[in-house]
């Protein structure tokens, strides 16, 4: 009697809830954070040699210990340029995200109307 009872309950209930609508989204994310992690690490270090051999050491002529301390801030202001442009990004994904979810729940609705209209 038993599992009567269980076999009905589970065909009442219906498929299981569709769980991975955010995936796309999810992984748009994860390809942005890596992207902005490999160049938060990358661009710092290679402007801060880049600018000490070639800009301060090479063309300015500066010495040696002048150069470490501008090459320095080159790589910050690098660091900040990174994290802004991520903030940026972060900012205007969420925002679409947001406007295609508003868009994507409004969908049924409107659909729902225009099907009642041509039903005679």
């Amino acid at each position: 009697m038993d599992g009567n009872v269980k076999s009905s309950l589970d065909a009442s209930m219906g498929p299981p809830p569709y769980s991975r609508g955010n995936e796309g989204s999810l992984v748009s994310a994860l390809k942005t954070l890596l992207f902005f992690t490999i160049l938060m690490v990358t661009l710092p270090i290679g402007l801060y040699f880049a600018s000490k051999a070639y800009i301060f050491e090479g063309s300015m002529k500066m010495s040696s210990s002048d150069s470490y301390f501008y090459a320095a801030i080159v790589a910050v202001l690098a660091v900040h340029v990174v994290l802004a442009l991520f903030v940026y990004v972060a900012w205007n994904e969420a925002w679409m995200t947001s406007n295609y979810l508003i868009f994507v729940h409004s969908l049924p609705h409107c659909i729902k109307q225009k099907t009642k209209n041509y039903i005679i």
